[in-house]
């Protein structure tokens, strides 16, 4: 098994947020959580925040892996393309 957790952390919200689920995780299995900070060029991105880029037809590739651009870009041109489209979730 794994003998810790690996977080990334853009910011102090991301660390409150991550510092309450380690505490929880290391009181009920012990397993530790090590921290990596994002690099500063890359602090404003979000999953949320790629995803509605994504959606309007935006340009993500420079934010995220090309396999991961091109995935939202076929998810969100087939919901397009969709008949019975309705409020995108991706």
């Amino acid at each position: 098994g794994a003998d810790f957790i690996v977080k990334g952390l853009r910011n102090a919200a991301d660390f409150e947020l991550e510092q309450q689920m380690a505490l929880t995780n290391h009181a009920s299995s012990g397993m530790r959580t090590v921290y990596l900070p994002c690099r500063a060029d890359r602090g404003y991105i979000s999953s949320r925040f790629v995803r509605e880029i994504a959606r309007y037809g935006g340009a993500v590739a420079h934010m995220v892996p090309a396999p991961v651009a091109d995935a939202l870009t076929r998810v969100f041109a087939a919901e397009a393309a969709s008949p019975n489209r309705s409020s995108p979730q991706a």
